[in-house]
């Protein structure tokens, strides 16, 4: 090009009309241009072609112009501009620990937080369009590679190894990586991901090869797939999101959601958020609970604190939302970032350029709400005094929550303390702050809210700073204050307000203040009437010269009788008193604030102290109760007519029930039944549950729980002391539901933190007894819901482990010196036991210290590097690299020994010695501990309670939770069907060696003992004794009953026959369908369900078992009956009765032949929801040899003795009845 002329280079054609605006652009080798043709279109500077175009209808453009610093395009045309991207913004990354993966220039880079070094490790130019960025990115940490997946070609993705050390040049993938296509791709596993083939609408599963494996159709049209667990992905649809099992193939649940754009999980992997154009979805990770937040710009990213809030970012801020759904501001963005991590503090991020960034901010607000959403009140105390809350945020979120008088505490507005004082019912604080303000319309407020509360001290004051006469006068009327009423005539009388001093005279009930003011206004005729007909003749006299009347005047007027109009005498003046209301107590925050402390713990001298009675032990005797004296009142005449007259009154009532009954039957925990004083029951619980068989060391703890739950006073010394039961949930009355204090997972915490403190002062006698002392507590130990047990059974497990550890490092100490072999042994155990960070670093070095004493240098480098994840101190860092680099050198271990690092193994709690996978073992019931086959039966050492193997349920669920979960297992093993159920269970700990009909059994027999009184009364009684635990030893309240009566006596409870003449009972055909299902949960269905579509019809002659069972009324019997043979073993009829009840009996003649636990199961549901009986009688014949056991066992079921049946039954049967 010169002056006057230029030199064509290329030309880039395709315009159809003129082109009025070009530019290149800031960042690329491409070209833009608009013309007249409606369309903008870019070129590739190096192909000369067009690789996209943007059309416009209706107007042409006209300019174009480049953002200077953003990836932003204007074009302006006929009828205004336009602001477009060119390419997309965000950048493909993902986070794993302290490592971001992200891409920036087609590059695959690594970032870590700590040290913010950033390399380039990969190359993915190749992959797609040079000109669109990678849409995702997945980390396998496992295999150290990748997937990088792009929208170009409809969708294609690349799987590639990242290289080890990231300090070297980025390597190109060169034919390495491994692509297909697919839209969405995301791992599932170590050594596979899943590829969503969108147009087929199928999901393949491919290996690290990849190599499809298998290919699985969703079973919903699907657009995203994202992670949703190991072997588990969520698919979004148009309108949901879908939890969807691979290895199964089916829906676990579904949550309505708009298009899920990305999903972003928490560290542990129990929440996700869901992210859409304008809405988030905080779902667990079963997606059965949720909460929405809806945004009205477009919303970029987000991530998870390590409290559990998910903060995100918008177009405009950085703003945060509560797992409840409360969101709010944290701060405001002068451009879009991309959230990576939050830690603390910092936010890290991603910004438009993706380069890595961190943001500071205050996370004061929301960790301030999200401890008083989950009512953790110590930390809103500590957060409230030690930073500076404020703004109308803030507040109004107290008032939304119901938390005014927090805010009151820490708001130093005065007009926003007035509005909370009023609030919360605060009138010290609004009169104190109305006082400052001195405003008319505060003091209207004040007295309006003064008087509803009844304080009229208040509302006085109110009323004259307002110099609100009228209501002040009204005030003292109702108030009775005479002399203050006479105070305010004098006061409206300086004021000139005549009618305020009528209206004084006429509260106050004084005559001659009226006629004054009449007078006073020169309305005579009504001061004359008004001294005339209250008797005032002289004062009448004179109204009357004054207006120059006299009688004569008056002829006509007629008689003025006397005036009865006068204010009530005041009987009792309340001038001082104000309206009782209800004392309450201050509140948590008042106390707490008033000192600026936390409240402290109450005097030990008026507390129920569990932990002091179990120290006391049974030193301290329970009070006695006094006999009754004879003070020679006995009468033999009267005490009879009056046991007579007792007789005649009390013949319809009927005793109640104890509130100790009430807590044994409303409760699974041993806690509740220890406090009520039935150790029998709770005995049989802990043995059932937990499988204890020595209950000598509770018996301490059986006392002092006793002992806690009542309270014992002496009104009169004459009379026996009267017995108070203590309740745990004092507000509630149903009687179903009562229950006694006990110790709570608080205090089990508390105590797990105490005996900690000995593990670090190394004071091994007084760890083990502490925790094994835990160990015994949690057994009495109740949960308040779901959660609670869940807790209450890691708890066991750490406590476990700590002993266990303990119990290691102990036996180590107490080795003979030149035994190195078993001392490098325990050493090495000690260090697997599962303990907290800052006690596995001292197990760590004690590790270290033994190898390095015996010159085992490869073990002690070993145990080193394990101690440096674990970011010790320095100087404990220092050592550990110096134990490395001298396992480096020397790379050898002087003393073999019996350790494996690297397989899998459990320490045996008898033995100390490792159990490897795969070998046989057997677990204790209660704690889960390993043991070796030949201590099965033995008592476990660790606790000094339970049976080595013995069966067990594990320790107990919430009633209401319980309840619910046992019916619905129950019903799944007997039907088949799936379990359906929307109840957060975990399932039973791994630990119990239990197939799964023997854990539905013991489920089924811990909820019998929760039914209310109501339920347990009914056609069948509750035998007078209980059945015993198997094989427990060392009762505290002496020997239990070995067997069970045979032929047990209880109350009536079902009405005598004769029953009226029948007519037709059943007249239609009961039908019996089957409609079972065999389901993947491999429980076995007993063989009890009837053939298909059989038909019972009334029998014309009695069924031959219903004839020997009834045989003096077998006539009469035979008109309600219906034979019924279920199979081969169980047979029976139906007993349909006028009065509406239909029974099942069932002959057991063949009981101990069958599977009694699969047996009953089906037996119920058979009678439930086939027959539609109301229970279901088994007879026992007397004869058998198994009578005792299938007693027993038929009890232990929840089977009650039938001894009054509606028809005189063969007495070499015994009648078991199980109500449905």
């Amino acid at each position: 090009m010169s002056d006057n002329k230029a030199w064509e280079v290329d030309t880039c054609r395709g315009h159809f009309n003129n082109v009025l605006s070009v530019l290149f652009h800031p960042k690329h080798e491409l070209i833009v241009s608009a013309g007249e043709d409606k369309t903008i279109r870019v070129w590739d500077m190096a192909k000369r072609s067009a690789i996209q175009t943007f059309r416009r209808e209706h107007d042409r453009f006209w300019v174009l112009v480049a953002h200077p610093e953003l990836n932003l395009f204007a074009a302006g045309h006929d009828n205004g501009l336009i602001v477009f991207k060119l390419e997309r913004e965000r950048p493909a990354f993902t986070v794993y620990q302290d490592q971001l993966y992200y891409i920036r220039d087609k590059y695959v880079r690594q970032y870590d937080f700590n040290s913010q070094a950033d390399n380039g490790l990969l190359s993915v130019r190749k992959l797609g369009s040079a000109y669109i960025q990678p849409k995702t990115l997945a980390y396998n940490p496992a295999e150290r590679c990748v997937l990088v997946t792009t929208t170009s070609d409809a969708g294609l993705f690349e799987l590639a190894s990242l290289p080890r050390d990231a300090s070297g040049e980025a390597k190109d993938l060169s034919g390495e990586g491994k692509r297909g296509p697919g839209s969405s791709v995301v791992f599932v596993a170590r050594n596979r991901f899943a590829v969503l083939d969108k147009t087929n609408q199928t999901i393949e599963i491919r290996d690290l090869n990849n190599t499809v494996t298998k290919v699985v159709k969703p079973p919903v049209q699907t657009n995203e797939i994202f992670y949703g667990g190991t072997a588990s992905l969520l698919l979004s649809t148009a309108t949901s999101v879908v939890l969807f099992d691979i290895q199964q193939q089916k829906s676990l649940a579904e949550i309505n959601s708009p298009p899920v754009k990305y999903a972003v999980w928490n560290t542990d992997g129990s929440t996700v958020a869901l992210l859409s154009k304008h809405t988030i979805t905080l779902a667990n990770k079963t997606l059965s609970h949720s909460s929405l937040i809806h945004e009205t710009i477009r919303i970029k990213s987000g991530a998870w604190d390590d409290v559990g809030v998910f903060v995100y970012s918008t177009l405009n801020h950085i703003k945060y939302a509560l797992p409840q759904g409360d969101n709010g501001i944290i701060r405001t963005l002068d451009q879009p970032v991309y959230l990576t991590r939050i830690k603390g503090k910092n936010i890290h991020c991603l910004d438009r350029s993706a380069r890595p960034r961190t943001i500071t901010m205050d996370p004061t607000e929301y960790k301030f709400k999200l401890a008083l959403v989950r009512k953790n009140y110590d930390e809103v105390l500590k957060i409230i005094q030690t930073s500076s809350l404020v703004g109308q945020s803030i507040i109004g979120y107290l008032q939304k929550k119901g938390f005014p008088e927090i805010a009151l505490h820490f708001v130093q507005d005065k007009k926003t303390r007035f509005e909370l004082a009023l609030e919360c019912g605060n009138l010290d604080v609004a009169m104190e702050t109305a006082r400052a303000l001195d405003r008319v319309e505060l003091w209207n407020r004040l007295a309006e809210q003064a008087l509803a509360q009844g304080n009229h001290k208040m509302v006085e004051v109110a009323y004259q700073k307002t110099k609100n006469f009228d209501k002040l006068s009204f005030l003292y009327l109702a108030t009775g204050s005479s002399d203050k009423l006479a105070k305010m005539q004098k006061i409206a009388a300086s004021r000139k307000d005549h009618l305020s001093r009528f209206h004084n005279a006429l509260y106050a009930g004084d005559v001659e203040g009226r006629i004054s003011v009449l007078r006073d206004v020169d309305m005579l005729p009504l001061a004359y009437l008004t001294a005339k007909s209250n008797g005032l003749e002289e004062l009448a006299q004179e109204i009357l010269r004054k207006a120059g009347k006299t009688e004569a005047d008056l002829e006509d007027l007629p008689s003025i009788s006397h005036s009865k109009l006068s204010p009530p005498k005041v009987i009792t003046p309340t001038t001082s008193l104000v309206w009782p209301q209800i004392a309450t107590s201050e509140n948590f925050f008042e106390k707490a604030l008033v000192d600026g402390r936390l409240p402290t713990a109450p005097e030990a001298s008026y507390i129920n102290n569990l932990d002091e009675m179990v120290e006391e032990g049974a030193s301290g005797g329970e009070a006695e109760e006094e006999e009754e004296g004879d003070w020679g009142l006995d009468e033999p005449e009267e005490e009879a007519a009056a046991e007579e007259e007792e007789e005649e009154a009390g013949a319809s009532a009927t005793e109640g029930v104890s509130e100790l009954e009430l807590w044994v039957r409303n409760s699974p925990f041993a806690a509740d039944h220890v406090a009520a004083g039935s150790f029998e029951t709770a005995m049989q619980l802990l043995n059932r549950q937990s499988g204890v068989v020595n209950f000598e060391p509770l018996k301490p703890l059986f006392l002092a729980g006793y002992r806690a739950a009542h309270i014992y006073f002496s009104p009169n010394p004459a009379l026996p002391p009267l017995q108070l039961h203590l309740r745990r949930n004092p507000d509630v009355s149903s009687a179903t539901r009562v229950l006694p204090v006990a110790r709570t997972l608080r205090q089990a915490t508390d105590e797990f933190q105490a005996a900690c403190k000995f593990v670090s002062a190394y004071k091994l006698p007084e760890a083990i007894a502490a925790f094994r002392g835990l160990l015994h507590t949690i057994l009495l130990t109740v949960a308040a819901d779901q959660e609670e047990a869940q807790k209450l059974r890691e708890l066991v497990a750490s406590t476990r482990e700590y002993l266990l550890a303990m119990i290691v490092e102990d036996t180590r100490r107490e080795l003979p010196a030149d035994d190195h072999k078993r001392h490098l042994e325990l050493a090495a155990y000690f260090t697997h036991c599962k303990l907290l960070p800052q006690h596995a670093i001292l197990a760590l070095r004690r590790g270290i210290q033994a190898a390095s004493k015996a010159k085992n240098y490869a073990t002690a480098a070993r145990f080193a590097r394990r101690l440096v994840e674990l970011n010790p101190d320095k100087a404990t860092l220092t050592k550990a690299k110096e134990v490395i680099a001298a396992g480096d050198r020397n790379p050898r271990d002087a003393v073999e020994f019996d350790y494996d690092e690297f397989t899998d193994f459990e320490i045996c709690a008898a033995s100390l010695i490792p159990i490897y996978k795969g070998s046989p073992s057997i677990q204790c019931p209660y704690t889960g501990a390993a043991f070796q086959p030949q201590f099965k039966g033995k008592l476990d050492p660790l606790t000094q309670l339970t049976e080595i193997g013995a069966p067990a349920s594990g320790l107990p669920t919430p009633r209401e939770t319980l309840n619910a979960f046992a019916m619905s297992v129950l019903r799944a093993t007997v039907t088949g069907r799936p379990l359906e159920m929307g109840l957060p269970l975990s399932p039973p700990p791994a630990t119990h060696s239990l197939s799964t009909t023997s854990k539905v059994w013991a489920l089924m027999s811990t909820t019998i003992l929760l039914l209310s009184p109501a339920e347990q009364r009914g056609v069948f009684d509750t035998p007078v004794e209980k059945c015993p635990p198997r094989g427990s030893v060392g009762h505290v309240t002496g020997v239990l009953p070995s067997s069970f009566p045979k032929n047990p006596s209880s109350k009536v409870s079902i009405p005598d026959g004769p029953y009226p003449s029948p007519g037709s009972p059943a007249s239609a055909p009961i039908h019996v369908v089957k409609s079972r299902q065999q389901s993947n949960n491999q429980l076995a269905t007993p063989p009890l369900t009837p053939e298909n579509s059989v038909v019972l019809t009334p029998s014309q002659t009695l069924p031959a078992f219903a004839a020997t069972l009834f045989p003096e009324q077998a006539a009469t019997v035979a008109k309600y009956t219906y034979p019924l043979q279920v199979d081969t073993l169980w047979r029976g009829f139906i007993l349909s009765l006028p009065n509406g009840s239909k029974t099942l009996y069932v002959n057991g003649e063949g009981a101990q032949l069958a599977n009694l636990r699969e047996s009953v199961v089906a037996l119920l549901e058979l009678a439930d929801e086939d027959l539609e009986c109301s229970a279901v009688v088994i007879a026992l014949p007397k004869t058998s040899e198994a009578l005792d056991d299938l007693l027993h066992s038929f009890m232990y079921a929840g089977g009650q003795v039938v001894t009054r049946p509606p028809f005189k039954t063969d007495p070499s049967y015994v009648l078991i009845g199980l109500e449905v």
